[in-house]
């Protein structure tokens, strides 16, 4: 290889490397540009991209201050000009909610606003959005994918208020640690070595202690550093975990009594330990007497609560003292030491905890809108709050067998109650859940039984054999059907009655039907009782429910009622009710009544009638005649009901009969009797003509006499007698 070829390839070979290693870092910044700035408002205090960007966690992140855990935020991004954003939106989260879409405001930014469920708890917190955005007005729309870390911090105090400043050689003494923020403290239960005490943070019952071992009398100054599980700012606006040490001046002074750790921290008073005892060690100490029982008291002073018993066995290869441990009375390690007596006199001082045995006194339910029952029976589908009631419930590790999305309440959280929220999943296949603590089973045990919920009547329907079918629920006061239908069918719908999420179970229903004429006189009663509808097959707990006793066809009136359908007269009416039943439900339920109405649309029928004064005019015939006398007319007609009211006549008919004018005129001079074919229109102007006795109607038409051979027409009263 030439030395002028060397060259070149020595230049080229780092100027590729370069290339490579720009190259992504271009397209970040590239990517970077599409938004001028990106601004994040908290309270009152307004953090953006440009101003507040800290580099931490191998990335730079947004950081900002929140006042509560579940704080506000509202978010403006600033894209550049060149930028012609298509759309943009905020990807889903489980840290926070979003309340309000991407709008954008002005031609200026985008705005949205969200609500963070837990800032203390999120970690590797960030915005996501997917933007679709173009280069130039013409240009294709590209889809990208911004990330926005962020980094929220607030501020925690932590500090001791301790009642006395003394302390004793070899005695640990635990001191309560006040925070607003308890749960962002770490803690250790690793005891932290120094020539001048030992000391430890550790975290019981969500509350923190500062334990504390002095190992020198004297005056000393107790410094413990303070860390949090969440990083902030501090004064110098840089990264920190550190909080202000706590500082405290104590006194040390020679302890009185020699302090023995006993190698159980923790003792349980049951009948087991109350009578055959449990083994322990103690640390020995010269003047410790083997084969020897001591009282265990709470105080130094004769006459103190007997707390337990030890009986020294023998010394043990490690420096301790084997002992059987009977304990008869509660006590915790923050009530104070225990002390180890010969007699009245106290001779040594421990302390370790007695506690209750576990026990499950009650568990309760409470489902939402509801109050809490000790009733344990659950449906799929339902999300419940479980609270277990008892003792010494801290130290125990509950699970449900079957329950979903188990999660325990750690801020009510205490040894006399448990809060757990669940969801009883939609498939659960076993009859019972059970409770177990650690891997035993506990006497409580949960009954899953199916919905039997009212719902609403919407899945039931009204069949006519004329083809039409009514939404029950739809119904009025009142259904108008034709009177030529032969049967009313009442459908169900059982692939209404459960859906999605939504369960109600089967339905218990009962059918009250009357029957009555036009008159309102009865002519049928009948009661359907113990109707069960089941859920259908796209109910996700189909195969679950109990088929026995559901109903499997439709129900059809004719099947019930002694009076047939389609034997009724026009404008009978069938009184339909339909409603859950109350011994099912407690009372609770729904129920319709609808009237079903057999219309007609005309009637025929044959009219007598005596017109009186009856103008008729004669064709190719000059003026009126038969001015007077009274007629008589046989008619045959068609009455017409109102399309909108129930059993209520048109006050008009149209007919055709015989016409015998002067009928009544017996004298020999009269001339003008005859007897006419004729097709009459007769109007009723008073209401309700056919709930009358004696109606005047007028007629208008034309005919044909008979006797004369010729065609007239005629107008004139008339008088009708009802009987």
């Amino acid at each position: 290889m030439s030395n002028s070829l060397r060259k070149n390839s020595i230049l080229v070979l780092p100027i590729l490397f370069i290339l490579l290693a720009i190259q992504p870092l271009t397209a970040q910044i590239y990517f970077q540009e599409i938004f001028r700035d990106i601004e994040l408002r908290v309270d009152t205090a307004l953090y953006s991209r440009s101003q507040h960007t800290l580099y931490a966690n191998s990335r730079f992140q947004l950081y900002f201050y929140y006042p509560n855990q579940k704080t506000q935020a509202e978010i403006r991004l600033y894209p550049y000009s060149w930028v012609k954003m298509d759309s943009l939106e905020l990807i889903d989260s489980p840290d926070f909610e979003l309340l309000e879409d991407a709008v954008f405001i002005n031609d200026a930014y985008y705005r949205l606003k969200v609500k963070f469920n837990d800032l203390m708890e999120s970690e590797f917190l960030s915005f996501t959005f997917r933007l679709f955005y173009r280069n130039s007005p013409g240009g294709s729309s590209k889809e990208q994918i911004y990330e926005l870390p962020l980094l929220p911090y607030t501020h925690t105090f932590a500090e001791i208020y301790p009642q006395s400043n003394e302390l004793f050689i070899g005695e640990e003494k635990s001191f309560e640690i006040i925070s607003n923020y308890p749960q962002n403290i770490l803690t250790s239960s690793q005891w932290k070595k120094d020539d001048l005490y030992d000391h430890r943070i550790i975290r019981e019952n969500n509350k923190i202690y500062l334990q504390l071992l002095a190992h020198r009398t004297g005056q000393i100054q107790v410094t413990v550093p303070i860390q949090t599980q969440q990083v902030f700012l501090n004064k110098a606006a840089k990264i920190s975990r550190n909080l202000a040490p706590i500082v405290y001046d104590f006194r040390v002074k020679n302890a009185r009594l020699i302090f023995l750790q006993s190698s159980l921290p923790e003792v349980v008073l049951n009948e087991p330990n109350r009578n055959q005892g449990v083994e322990m060690e103690l640390n020995y100490y010269p003047g410790l007497l083997l084969n020897k029982t001591y009282r265990i008291e709470n105080t130094e002073n004769p006459g103190g609560s007997l707390k337990a018993e030890i009986f020294t066995r023998k010394l043990l290869n490690n420096g301790r003292v084997l002992c059987w441990l009977r304990v008869y009375n509660y006590h915790q390690r923050n009530e104070g030491y225990l002390y180890i007596k010969d007699g009245d006199l106290a001779r040594f001082i421990t302390n370790f905890e007695i506690n209750p045995a576990l026990q499950i006194d009650q568990v309760s339910i409470l489902r939402e809108g509801k109050d809490w029952t000790s009733n344990r029976q659950v449906s799929p589908g339902e999300k419940i709050q479980i609270k277990i009631e008892g003792t010494s419930l801290s130290k125990s590790n509950f699970r449900f067998e079957g329950l979903e999305h188990v999660q325990l309440d750690t801020v009510l959280r205490s040894d006399k109650v448990l809060l757990f929220n669940a969801l009883v999943p939609m498939d659960i296949k076993t009859k019972t859940i059970a409770l177990y603590n650690h891997a035993q089973a506990t006497n409580f045990l949960f009954y899953v039984k199916e919905f039997e919920m009212p719902r609403e009547l919407d899945f039931i329907q009204i069949h006519t054999t004329n083809e039409e079918s009514f939404p029950f629920q739809d119904i009025g006061r009142q259904l108008v059907v034709h009177h030529s239908t032969k049967d009313i069918i009442i459908v169900f719908d059982e692939n209404k009655i459960d859906s999605g999420d939504r369960l109600f179970g089967t339905q218990y229903l009962e059918i009250e039907i009357r029957v009555v004429d036009s008159r309102n006189q009865l002519l049928d009663t009948r009661q359907v009782r113990d109707i069960q509808v089941c859920p259908g097959a796209n109910s996700p707990r189909y195969v679950f429910y109990p088929k026995n006793g559901c109903i499997g066809k439709n129900i059809s009136l004719n099947e019930y009622l002694r009076v047939q359908v389609y034997n009724l007269y026009e404008w009978s009416t069938i009184e339909l009710s339909i409603r859950h039943q109350s011994d099912k439900y407690q009372g609770e339920g729904f129920s319709k009544k609808i009237d079903i109405v057999l219309s007609k649309g005309n009637r025929f029928d044959l009219e007598v009638s005596f017109p009186g004064g009856l103008l008729i005019k004669k064709i190719n015939e000059e003026g009126f005649s038969n001015f007077g006398g009274i007629s008589m007319a046989i008619i045959a007609q068609f009455s017409f009901y109102h399309p909108k009211k129930i059993n209520t006549l048109r006050p008009y008919k149209f007919g055709a009969g015989f016409l015998a004018l002067n009928a009544f005129n017996f004298s020999e001079s009269n001339e003008n009797r005859d007897v006419g074919l004729v097709a009459l229109g007769s109007l009723y102007p008073l209401q309700r003509f056919e709930k009358r006795k004696l109606s005047f109607p007028i007629y208008l038409g034309g005919g044909y006499l008979v006797s004369e051979e010729k065609w007239f027409y005629l107008l004139g009263p008339g008088i009708i007698v009802s009987l």
